[in-house]
């Protein structure tokens, strides 16, 4: 039987120890309010650290792995739960910038941000972007007049946040139930070796 995305664990190292996380504790430390950006870190941990392993690469190291989100500050489900795995804002290597160039069929994501993606593990960087189609039409435009509203350019009542929360569950579990090649495009390429001084 196929192995379940949600109970297959990601494992990194830290201080000498292994450790493994599964995706309800990376849910439990966001708090769930975004499950969908939750449900794409995951799988993209996964993805990427089942390839780095398969060339020969060591577990990544926590506080030593630097982590690129193209939805910014809007998507704090992804950010949550990549510093959940990585420890990313202890050792500030939740980078504000791309490292490699965004490439231009990267989907759009809502407040203007766009869904790509880059981990660096060692030295070398892997840059992942979501595959079109993925994002359903109404979660996206409801996240886009939730993002208006935050800046006082629209209306968002109580019925649309009840909406949105469900398109993000359902957004969590296709995400969850779907094959890892079909979620994201995923490039390699070397780069100097991460040094924290940490």
């Amino acid at each position: 039987m196929p192995t379940d995305p949600r109970t297959e664990p990601i494992v990194v190292q830290e201080g000498g120890r292994t450790l493994a996380f599964v995706y309800d504790e990376l849910m439990r430390y966001h708090g769930g309010a975004m499950p969908g950006g939750v449900a794409l870190a995951y799988r993209l941990m996964q993805a990427v650290f089942r390839q780095h392993r398969a060339a020969g690469g060591a577990l990544p190291q926590r506080g030593a792995s630097a982590f690129y989100s193209g939805l910014g500050e809007n998507g704090q489900g992804i950010l949550d739960a990549a510093d959940c795995v990585l420890r990313l804002r202890r050792h500030a290597l939740l980078r504000t910038a791309p490292q490699g160039a965004i490439p231009p069929d990267a989907p759009p994501a809502p407040g203007g941000n766009c869904y790509y993606f880059e981990l660096a593990l060692g030295n070398t960087l892997y840059a992942a972007t979501l595959r079109n189609g993925l994002i359903p039409p109404e979660f996206f435009a409801l996240s886009q007049q939730r993002h208006d509203a935050s800046k006082g350019l629209a209306a968002f009542t109580d019925a649309d946040m009840a909406r949105l929360m469900t398109l993000r569950a359902r957004l969590a579990d296709d995400v969850m139930r779907a094959d890892e090649a079909a979620l994201f495009q995923i490039t390699v390429e070397a780069v100097p070796e991460l040094h924290t001084g940490t």
